[in-house]
């Protein structure tokens, strides 16, 4: 019975209101600033006989302006080459 007295304990307002709870960082954590550019390209070609050729790119660079926790700056690269036959 331990655990049920425990849980009515919980609930019977011995927990402190969240609106007196010190809020103060929370503003101070959630500051994102943050840059992000990016481009794709690509090219398909498709054969009357049925074959096909598709070449893509995407570059994405990512700042991080204002790190909070760690600096997530960083580039990201993908190169895809796809073949295919159609039947």
């Amino acid at each position: 019975m331990a655990a049920w007295n425990d849980f009515v304990t919980l609930f019977n307002g011995t927990l402190p209101s969240v609106s007196n709870l010190d809020w103060s960082p929370v503003d101070e954590m959630s500051d994102v600033s943050a840059t992000r550019i990016g481009a794709s390209a690509g090219i398909r070609y498709r054969s009357e006989e049925g074959y096909g050729l598709e070449i893509s790119a995407s570059l994405v660079d990512y700042n991080d302006n204002d790190p909070i926790l760690e600096d997530e700056t960083g580039s990201f690269n993908r190169f895809t080459v796809l073949a295919s036959k159609a039947f």
